[in-house]
């Protein structure tokens, strides 16, 4: 997997949840919280610095109504070129009594291209499912007058369409139509058809008239998976440390205005 991962150059040891993987869209249980990867964008002052927006509910269980929510926007800078890694920044959220800080340790290289999968052969008869990574396929019928707008069917051509009922889960359904042909009573062509939310060829390429079957062939492109790996630090009480900061110097000052008075 092309990972990017990063760096942070001090950090402290309180009460930090380790490097926990958030697949977008998908919440993920961090304590009391439910966290959420909603996405990134990047930044309209500084093109090289990519925000990434984590959305954190307050729950017991996933199914419960959030009794606080919140989302935070750490951003990290990605070297692609060259040196490897991000340069995270951390958001954080405040508290009176604590503050909680998140940053971004390792995301996925988008600079890649998407994983293209070769055609898988299928040998089947009508009516048989073929199954693939996002749903399945049914071949309904096989009609020897085809129509389908890439195929320019020519006098004397012997073609045969496979028409395929494709089911997903998340896409909804579609029809799709790969043509086999005969040319010249000895060229064998087909014409794919796609699935473009899906990124999918199907290609009918072979009939096996001695076992009424056919062979269908389908690739598929596999989109890498986006995410982030994040970090959590709690910091409890560090208003209290700001405070102490603060009268330390005020402190400081009157002590050295005295001093200058005496004088």
């Amino acid at each position: 997997m092309n990972v990017l991962s990063g760096y942070f150059t001090k950090e402290s040891g309180q009460n930090s949840r380790e490097n926990l993987m958030l697949p977008k869209g998908l919440p993920v249980q961090m304590g009391p919280y439910f966290v959420t990867y909603r996405g990134d964008s990047i930044s309209t002052v500084d093109k090289d610095k990519t925000l990434y927006i984590v959305e954190y509910e307050r729950k017991a269980k996933l199914e419960d109504e959030p009794t606080e929510r919140f989302t935070l926007y750490p951003d990290a800078y990605l070297n692609v070129k060259g040196q490897e890694g991000i340069t995270p920044n951390p958001d954080s959220k405040h508290y009176l009594t604590r503050d909680i800080f998140t940053y971004i340790t390792a995301v996925p290289r988008k600079d890649i291209p998407a994983d293209t999968l070769p055609y898988t052969p299928h040998v089947i008869s009508q009516g048989d499912t073929m199954y693939f990574s996002k749903g399945f396929m049914v071949l309904e019928n096989l009609n020897t007058k085809p129509k389908q707008k890439n195929y320019q069917p020519e006098p004397g051509d012997i073609a045969v369409g496979a028409e395929i009922y494709v089911h997903t889960r998340d896409n909804g359904d579609f029809r799709i139509n790969p043509v086999y042909f005969i040319r010249d009573s000895s060229f064998q062509a087909n014409v794919p058809d796609t699935v473009a939310p899906l990124s999918m060829a199907v290609k009918f390429t072979k009939i096996l008239p001695n076992e009424n079957k056919v062979q269908i062939e389908m690739k598929e492109t596999r989109e890498p998976m986006d995410y982030i790996v994040l970090k959590a630090l709690v910091f409890p009480y560090i208003n209290v440390l700001w405070i102490g900061i603060i009268v330390m110097a005020v402190g400081f000052g009157m002590a050295m205005r005295q001093r200058m008075k005496s004088k």
